[in-house]
């Protein structure tokens, strides 16, 4: 590119988003917690109490 600005600009992006990831990568990812598509058709809500399985 010869734009010095859309250099800049480039160069920026790319580490605003490699960056983040790399650490999320390092940590081992996001938590599946919360997150399991089996759990919410079941209607469970995590930390709440399922109001189907009421007694």
């Amino acid at each position: 590119m010869d734009n010095d600005s859309t250099n800049r600009n480039t160069t920026s992006m790319t580490w605003s988003l490699l960056h983040p990831a790399a650490l999320l990568t390092s940590a081992g990812g996001f938590s599946t917690y919360g997150n399991q598509r089996q759990a919410w058709d079941a209607a469970s809500r995590f930390d709440f109490p399922n109001p189907e399985y009421r007694s």
